[in-house]
């Protein structure tokens, strides 16, 4: 889950950003937020929680939007800073302190769109530590991103590849943007991953059932096993659910595992 925090002492601009962003949220049934509004900077910093993304105008009537990103890096934060202001002549400060965007009022819709977008790639390709469990994925609409926990399976087919989530939703992209390969060294590592075939990673949280030859889904998908492997899997599918969490088993044996 992203965390984002909006500070505008402007309750216009400040509901007009945050609906912005929700509806951006909306679109995607694969990115979840927490979004957070401040009406001015002490709330802000007086506030428990760290933030993945904060958009901040600079011109504020306590602490200015400079002050506030100093005080957080200070502080040892590293979420993004997105400036939004009428003016134009805070911009080589921004940057001084690392900001990622600056933008001038009023931000469009869709600048603002392609703003998140850039920002919660940067975030997921860095390796942050709240999203280090998921995928960036470039898709024709962009690049998306899923939570491990979301994904079912991966399939490679005609240069394609097909990632089948939990919800039923399946997205595209090309294996010449994104190799299988580069896929698999990310995820394996992970024991509910394994990729019993050559063009398929599996989650085996979403295995309904083992035969003799396939795997079978959530969602009634088979994968296929190669026969002289077909020991070693089953003995890899036993323990990985023989050490699930009491509330998991109770999950799956719903599915019928």
């Amino acid at each position: 889950m992203y965390k984002i925090a909006i500070c505008d002492d402007d309750k216009i601009s400040l509901t007009y950003i945050y609906k912005i962003i929700c509806d951006y949220f909306k679109d995607k049934s694969n990115l979840f937020s927490e979004i957070s509004t401040f009406s001015n900077a002490n709330m802000l910093l007086s506030s428990s929680k760290t933030f993945d993304i904060y958009f901040l105008d600079i011109i504020l009537p306590d602490i200015d939007g400079i002050e506030i990103a100093k005080q957080l890096r200070k502080a040892g934060n590293s979420g993004l800073i997105i400036y939004f202001t009428s003016s134009k002549e805070f911009a080589l400060d921004a940057f001084q302190v690392e900001a990622f965007q600056y933008l001038l009022k009023p931000v469009s819709k869709e600048t603002l769109y392609q703003v998140l977008a850039k920002a919660l790639y940067t975030i997921d390709f860095n390796g942050s530590d709240t999203h280090i469990n998921k995928l960036a994925i470039p898709t024709k609409n962009g690049i998306l991103t899923i939570a491990f926990e979301n994904l079912m399976y991966i399939e490679h087919l005609n240069r394609e590849l097909y990632f089948h989530l939990r919800n039923g939703d399946i997205l595209t992209s090309s294996s010449h943007l994104l190799t299988l390969n580069s896929i698999i060294t990310k995820l394996l590592p992970y024991s509910e991953f394994i990729s019993p075939h050559r063009a398929y990673i599996l989650n085996l949280k979403y295995v309904v059932s083992m035969t003799k030859t396939d795997f079978v889904m959530q969602n009634g998908a088979k994968i296929p096993i190669p026969v002289r492997r077909h020991k070693y899997y089953k003995e890899l599918f036993m323990n990985y659910y023989c050490q699930l969490p009491d509330t998991l088993k109770e999950e799956a044996s719903k599915r019928n595992l």
